[in-house]
């Protein structure tokens, strides 16, 4: 019932002095019961004298019951949207150039649901509770919040993965409260889509797995073989991350760092102690210095180089890469 202009002016008194929930006038002048935030009741006679000027009325309400939203009633339920999943989008930053110059991937995770919007309106909006996002507690568990790197979830649902992140899954909740009372919790797995980001990495040449190292002169032994003419990574795109990345895509911002992109190499065969270990910063297989500076060896030498690629964003099981290095014998001319 609308009574706008007659009791807009009234004053609203509860006839029990312990009573908190009594009725009143809410912001469009229509008389309402108010009832005070995380408050319940079981069905209880609500009595509230009402005084407007000289006149004073007692009204009761009876049989008032008031509870917390239940996870089972429809307007506080909220529905999947089957076409799509938690998968993040991968959002590429670009200079003044317009080259890529940094990397993340993100996205809302209120569009998997069809009815966040309505749910939000029902819990927050009309009863005073709270929908939060989260990241999961066993989420990089073993760091303290403030220590957890890579990844940030706002209250709002946005999750925004960056290239300091350690690769594992990850797992956000979503919390709807009325006070300290749970009315729903949902874990969703969030999806890095790894295989975009991390790209390829394999040989330059599938047919030419087998080097041979130069051993011309000494000079030529202690330079070693750039093992960047044996192996190449491409990104999502298929365009040249390293060991020299697409002037179109990346002009001259590091690619590498971009994604936080790494190669560790290892040694292998009776010949490996013979071999400095290669590491990303120059990539080159070299003899050890006492050996390289022999002005003799009469015997050959070989090793596997496998070139095992790292990446932030997800694991890349199966895309190590081998080639046999053979250094024939040398005799340096006096």
């Amino acid at each position: 019932m609308k009574v706008t202009d007659k009791f807009s002016s009234c004053t609203f008194d509860a006839v029990a002095q312990d009573q908190t929930i009594k009725l009143g006038s809410n912001s469009g002048g229509e008389l309402a019961l108010i009832i005070p935030k995380e408050t319940t009741c079981a069905p209880t006679d609500i009595t509230t004298k009402i005084t407007n000027g000289d006149y004073t009325v007692d009204v009761t309400v009876k049989g008032v019951t008031v509870t917390l939203p239940d996870a089972e009633n429809k307007a506080f339920k909220l529905v999947a949207n089957i076409y799509t999943d938690g998968t993040l989008l991968i959002n590429l930053g670009k200079d003044v150039n317009g080259k890529v110059n940094a990397v993340t991937a993100s996205r809302s995770l209120k569009e998997l649901y069809t009815n966040y919007d309505k749910v939000y309106e029902n819990l927050v909006t009309t009863v005073g509770g709270t929908m939060e996002f989260a990241l999961a507690d066993d989420v990089q568990k073993d760091a303290a919040p403030e220590e957890r790197k890579g990844v940030e979830v706002t209250k709002d649902g946005t999750v925004t993965v960056s290239n300091d992140y350690d690769g594992k899954p990850i797992k956000v909740t979503l919390e709807g409260k009325c006070g300290k009372e749970k009315i729903f919790a949902i874990t969703i797995p969030v999806v890095i889509p790894a295989n975009e980001l991390n790209g390829t990495f394999g040989y330059k040449d599938a047919k030419n797995t087998k080097f041979e190292y130069d051993v011309k002169n000494a000079t030529a032994r202690t330079n070693g073989l750039d093992l960047t003419t044996a192996f190449v990574w491409k990104d999502g795109d298929k365009k040249n991350v390293w060991p020299t990345a697409d002037n179109d895509t990346y002009g001259s911002n590091n690619a590498m760092d971009i994604y936080n992109f790494s190669i560790v190499y290892s040694l292998s065969g009776k010949d490996a102690s013979s071999f400095e270990v290669p590491t990303i910063s120059d990539s080159k297989l070299k003899l050890i210095k006492s050996i390289a500076e022999t002005s003799t060896i009469k015997s050959t030498m070989e090793v596997v180089v496998t070139a095992t690629p790292t990446s932030p964003w997800g694991s890349m099981v199966g895309q190590a890469k081998s080639i046999t290095v053979t250094v024939p014998t040398w005799v340096d001319k006096q």
